[in-house]
């Protein structure tokens, strides 16, 4: 959208609505932001040319930065990512910011009374699942349609409040840069069990949407993943997510040209229709018993990066790893999804049918739901083997654990910098014991969203340990561990025979 201030805000000034203007607006399929919002919510921006402030995101701990001496790029730059900055930081001001010795205008007060009510909302996200009102959607994409700037971490925030209200999805689907998260919001708003997005609005924000032919690419591929491991109404939705999709020539026309005119290879293509196509093959064929291995514990996706993590060669210490696309279970290995691998003669019986405090821990249907413990290595590897998966690597583990895809930022808990003892199964809440998987969520995620990275039991990793022989890592802490043997960059070097009430393990996948 161009970024000349005229023509911006005249597509913001009420019109008289007469059957030839609106059979006008009907034939031009790109929605404005009238159009999505309506003149009830309108709001009046002042007419001055638009300051950008790029801002560092805020952590999830609530401490919000604002990055000063800034200078203004040129009214005429359009909406882009912001760049990453290398500068000095220091916590926000309350007195009325002053640029170039004079105090700021209206327009860019509300500018940074947005950014910050953002922050605040991307905070209570994070801590509660809360998501804001109208009233800041549309604060944000006036915004960013007035050609302010908004960090990624912002403008991801927004399509994903738009998805949820499906109000100015197509405005906030524009300002995205990152097809791969953007594919993930749109699914995750698609099978969302409490308010799923209607799968007819694939369509629609396929057409408005000069580059959805990539993140079309990434939805499907993920949407066929989850037709393998979903259930109940989850499964449902990603059916008709798939067939509008497949029913849609946009995905599956031969030799189809993006906007920038780049062809994708006709065997990419074709071998995603196949792999759809032969998942519901094998669905119907093979039924509920040939997948309800796969079917445990849900996954998380990492993707193919460099991160920087911690260093076991010293504390404090960081160092970058380079890993390849893979997926993590969402919470550790149940009881429940275990119970099924021992009783098709695979998996070995834990080593005492007790936890810490209760007598009969593992067969008890009580606590199905809750970490299986008392295993050795051995025991952990074969049961991800039986399910087609692996051990995760430390590598791996810490990364799910510790690293905000946004901003690639490390953190020492999985929910931010500061140890939070309500965020967490650990010695600080005196339970003494194990706790069904996901009991904090979502408070104690990951960024990832990953849960019980830390706490509740410590997990098995498949890297060997350097200062024990037939040793590997063990990370995450269990329930009896204070604030530091929490931490994200704590690891534990075991004998793989090692069998204890506070030892679990969760499986990876490529």
């Amino acid at each position: 959208m161009s970024n000349e201030q005229p023509s911006a805000w005249f597509s913001l000034i009420p019109r008289k609505v007469t059957k030839a203007n609106l059979q006008q607006s009907l034939k031009r399929r790109r929605s404005t932001l009238d159009w999505e919002f309506g003149a009830e919510e309108r709001t009046v921006w002042a007419e001055t040319p638009p300051v950008a402030l790029p801002r560092t995101p805020v952590n999830r701990a609530g401490q919000s930065w604002e990055v000063h001496s800034q200078t203004p790029p040129p009214s005429t730059r359009p909406p882009t990512r912001s760049p990453t900055r290398s500068v000095a930081r220091t916590p926000v001001a309350t007195a009325t910011p002053v640029l170039d010795g004079a105090p700021q205008s209206t327009d860019t007060r509300r500018m940074i009374a947005t950014r910050k009510a953002l922050d605040e909302a991307l905070d209570h996200w994070w801590t509660n699942g809360e998501l804001p009102s109208l009233t800041l959607l549309r604060d944000g994409l006036l915004a960013l349609e007035s050609g302010h700037l908004l960090d990624e971490t912002q403008r991801s925030f927004l399509l994903r409040v738009a998805l949820r209200r499906q109000r100015g999805m197509i405005t906030a689907l524009r300002y995205q840069g990152d097809p791969d998260r953007t594919a993930f919001l749109i699914k995750d708003a698609l099978l969302d069990l409490k308010y799923p997005l209607p799968a007819k609005f694939i369509k629609e924000l396929q057409q408005e949407d000069e580059q959805s032919a990539t993140w079309t690419d990434y939805l499907l591929h993920d949407l066929v993943y989850e037709l393998g491991v979903a259930q109940g109404k989850r499964r449902q939705l990603v059916v008709l997510a798939l067939a509008q999709l497949q029913g849609n020539t946009h995905v599956l026309a031969i030799g189809h040209v993006d906007a920038k005119g780049q062809s994708r290879p006709l065997s990419y293509r074709w071998s995603l229709r196949w792999l759809f196509w032969g998942a519901v093959v094998l669905a119907l064929t093979v039924g509920y018993g040939g997948l309800y291995r796969t079917s445990y514990a849900q996954t998380v996706r990492i993707p193919a990066s460099s991160y920087i993590i911690s260093d076991p060669a010293g504390a404090g210490r960081m160092r970058t790893v380079v890993l390849g696309a893979f997926y993590l279970d969402q919470t550790e290995v149940t009881n429940r999804a275990y119970q099924h691998c021992y009783a098709d003669g695979v998996c070995t019986a834990p080593s005492s049918e007790a936890s810490a405090t209760r007598a009969v821990y593992f067969a008890n249907p009580v606590y199905a739901d809750f970490p299986v413990v008392n295993v050795d290595w051995d025991a952990a590897n074969t049961y991800c083997v039986w399910l087609g998966k692996r051990l995760p690597t430390v590598e791996e583990w810490e990364v799910t654990a510790s690293i905000a895809p946004l901003t690639q930022r490390y953190f020492r808990y999985p929910w931010g910098e500061r140890f939070e003892p309500n965020f967490v199964n650990g010695a600080s809440i005196f339970v003494t014991d194990t706790r069904a998987v996901g009991t904090f969520h979502p408070v104690g995620d990951s960024s990832f969203g990953a849960r019980d990275m830390a706490g509740n039991v410590a997990e098995w990793t498949a890297s060997p340990a350097v200062d024990l022989e037939d040793g590997f890592i063990v990370k995450g802490g269990s329930y009896g561990d204070n604030a530091e043997l929490l931490r994200l960059d704590v690891q534990q070097s075991l004998v793989r025979t090692t069998q204890t009430p506070g030892l679990g393990f969760r499986c990876a996948s490529d």
